[in-house]
């Protein structure tokens, strides 16, 4: 993975946010480390799937409980992937529970082409191919915080 010291030029307006954040280290792109870049980062424009304090994840109690825990055990909010692995689990779980077995074939057809509702990610359905369907939420950063546009 191609690491930054700033944003991807596609996802920062002109170049100040990468100028103003030279001195930092060279970290991959995430949105939670718009915080990091301060004022530079203002005026950011770009999409993800997950955000652990931003509606419309906020509100969500399942991850409400996933970022407390995770808070309490790492001592940082978790990203996609701790979420998505979270919701992986948290599915699997639901589709056994449901069926009351843990072959693995039943469960797979549970989930391809089956919803979900109450994951950390919010509700969720699969395509018949077992792939998690995604949203994509187009934010903003202003005052170094993120804004998911509605």
């Amino acid at each position: 993975m191609k690491a930054w010291a700033c944003p991807p030029s596609f996802a920062r307006p002109a170049s100040r946010a990468c100028k103003a954040s030279s001195s930092l280290p060279s970290a991959p792109w995430r949105p939670a480390s718009s915080a990091l870049r301060g004022d530079a980062a203002n005026g950011l424009i770009g999409a993800d799937i997950y955000f652990p304090d931003v509606e419309p994840f906020a509100s969500n109690p399942a991850n409400k409980r996933f970022v407390a825990k995770h808070q309490e055990m790492f001592k940082y909010a978790p990203d996609k992937f701790m979420a998505l692995g979270a919701t992986a689990l948290q599915v699997w779980a639901m589709a056994a529970n449901e069926l009351k077995t843990l072959d693995r074939e039943a469960i797979a057809k549970r989930i391809r082409g089956g919803q979900f509702k109450g994951t950390v990610m919010g509700d969720v359905a699969f395509e018949p191919n077992g792939q998690m369907g995604s949203r994509h939420y187009l934010f903003t950063v202003q005052g170094g915080k993120i804004a998911v546009q509605k």
